[in-house]
């Protein structure tokens, strides 16, 4: 809720002070606002601003973005992204895009411009295109934007997830209104594309009772695409997982795209498999590797400490703990009362993660070597999606 809380009372300013230009542009030029500050714009499909370093200076870091035709396009100096811990937030009808300094981290060249793109239809469908140096798509798995949408529902808040490209975003997480706020839409962005609100339905199990300590993040994982039934309308809560099913889970949960081309497949992993291509993309991003003889095991249940290392690996990976790596660091570990039986390689996976608070382990054990059920991953998940909604 801190998010809604920090955006809301500007988004209700916003749609208060917000006066759309009127129309009959030019066929060189237009004029858009910027904090309520007239600009002329260059006029191609998108109304264009490139911003000089002092006017955005003098603009602050929130831009409050204004277009008659609904429609905007705005850069600013390339220089700007320095990978510092400063951002930029867009705000338009809305939605707002928070913008990192960190936004081209990775990236195999630094382009010489970047152009965002935003173009609103019936006040809720955002277009996202993020361009660089005038010919290419933005996209970085090392380095996300964040989405924001204002968006009031009764609906079931388990169903509700922001949508992009009609399917819907599996980390996106809905946070209900008050009397003061309107609800909001939280998720990360990745790429650009067309973002809006989507209800999804989700399962109801006929093995998972009404008061079942894991249906509501069942729930949400199946309105997501993430976790399906075992079959027969079953969900089979207390069958314990293979390292298959997981990755598979975990990738459909961090939902990011992975280029595999070059990347040797494990022996023992099928190509005909369904997780077959969830394992090439998490070796390729270094969330699992194999034994001593090089199998990844697919079939084998997996240990509540493997499960966390993978997970453990997936946020570092995705760089999505930085502002955390020196207070991991530096906090002593959580004292589980059986601690000792951690091995040593998931050690710091397990520090990292009771640290955010994805695994609280039970009356003080961690249970390390036991096999994780669907019900346990089903929620860790969960908890996952939902750390992550508060991590930038």
């Amino acid at each position: 809720m801190k998010h809604a809380r920090r955006f809301g009372a500007l988004w209700l300013c916003l749609s208060l002070v917000l006066t759309l230009l009127p129309l009959g542009l030019s066929a060189s030029a237009a004029t858009v606002s910027i904090n309520d500050i007239p600009f002329t714009a260059t006029n191609d499909t998108y109304p264009k601003v490139v911003l000089s370093q002092a006017q955005l200076n003098a603009l602050s870091n929130e831009l409050v973005l204004s277009s008659p035709t609904d429609r905007i396009a705005i850069e600013w100096p390339v220089s700007w992204y320095d990978g510092s811990d400063e951002t930029i937030q867009l705000l338009f009808h809305n939605y707002a895009l928070i913008v990192p300094a960190t936004m081209l981290r990775g990236l195999p060249q630094t382009p010489s411009s970047v152009c965002f793109k935003l173009g609103v239809t019936n006040g809720i469908l955002l277009t996202l295109d993020i361009v660089l140096d005038g010919n290419r798509s933005w996209y970085n798995h090392n380095a996300p934007l964040k989405l924001l949408l204002v968006y009031d529902t009764n609906d079931y808040g388990a169903r509700v997830a922001m949508s992009k490209n009609g399917k819907p975003v599996p980390r996106s997480l809905y946070y209900p209104g008050d009397d003061d706020f309107y609800g909001q839409l939280d998720t990360k962005v990745y790429s650009g594309g067309s973002f809006a609100v989507m209800s999804s339905s989700f399962k109801s199990f006929n093995d998972m009772a009404a008061k079942h300590w894991a249906q509501p993040a069942v729930q949400l994982l199946n309105a997501r695409d993430i976790v399906r039934g075992t079959g027969g309308g079953n969900f089979s809560p207390a069958k314990s997982i293979t390292r298959g099913e997981f990755i598979t889970m975990l990738m459909r949960t961090l939902a990011v795209t992975v280029d595999t081309s070059g990347v040797a497949q494990f022996p023992d992993v099928p190509s005909n498999q369904y997780y077959a291509p969830h394992v090439l993309a998490a070796k390729k991003l270094g969330i699992v590797g194999g034994d001593s003889a090089g199998r990844f095991n697919p079939n084998a249940r997996i240990k509540r400490e493997e499960l966390f290392a993978m997970l453990s690996r997936s946020i570092v990976t995705l760089h999505m703990d930085d502002h955390l790596s020196q207070y991991i660091a530096t906090t002593p570990r959580e004292p589980f009362k059986d601690w000792n039986n951690v091995s040593a390689y998931a050690v710091p996976h397990i520090h990292r993660l009771t640290l955010l608070g994805i695994v609280n382990g039970s009356k003080g054990l961690i249970h390390p070597q036991q096999y994780t059920t669907r019900a346990e991953t089903a929620q860790v998940l969960a908890n996952f999606i939902n750390v992550d909604a508060s991590l930038f």
